[in-house]
């Protein structure tokens, strides 16, 4: 399995380096043909992309909630994921202004001095708190908001969890088996 990860990460490397020399050969005059001929399949990859995350994102949180069974387990886990995550995010801040402070005199200055921006009415603690919470099912799925996707796949694994085992068995195995086939469809 491990050798396999490890080919597709040098596949998308190979990939990658192939894209910024055919980038740079074409240049601005290739932009007609990578316009008709290439960005369609860019976009298709794009709304792909799109289309399963929502499904992954709710299916796979869900199944890792179920999987845990209990949910004093689920609050422990949580509240490392959390601290793990304002750390990391803390690490990649440093490291970005430490890249930023070094690289600041190798890249051309862009005037910025004709762009204006007029901010929209602030939206208060309350109506922020309030939208985090879903008002049906299908809404954050079809708008892909995830922050009230992650908050249904919460509710529904505690619901899960609470209703106990000798009731829910066929609901943990079905859920399962859609992480399979979004994982699958991912990897597709």
């Amino acid at each position: 399995m491990e050798k396999k990860k490890m080919s597709l990460a040098l596949q998308i490397f190979i990939a990658l380096v192939i894209a910024i020399i055919v980038g740079l050969i074409l240049g601005t005059k290739g932009a007609p043909f990578a316009n008709s001929y290439i960005k369609p399949f860019g976009t298709i990859f794009l709304n792909l992309i799109k289309f399963i995350v929502c499904p992954i994102v709710l299916v796979s949180i869900i199944n890792g909630i179920i999987s845990m069974k209990d949910i004093r387990t689920v609050g422990s886990v949580g509240l490392k994921t959390i601290v793990f995550y304002l750390c990391t995010t803390a690490i990649a801040i440093t490291i970005g202004l430490v890249v930023a402070s070094l690289a600041k005199g190798l890249f051309p200055i862009v005037a910025t001095t004709d762009l204006t921006y007029t901010a929209s009415a602030s939206t208060s603690f309350m109506d922020t708190l309030v939208n985090i919470f879903p008002s049906n099912f299908l809404t954050p799925i079809t708008n892909a908001n995830m922050l009230q996707i992650i908050v249904m796949a919460i509710l529904l694994g505690f619901s899960i969890i609470l209703v106990g085992e000798e009731k829910n068995s066929g609901v943990i195995e079905a859920f399962e088996k859609c992480n399979a086939i979004c994982m699958k469809c991912m990897e597709l």
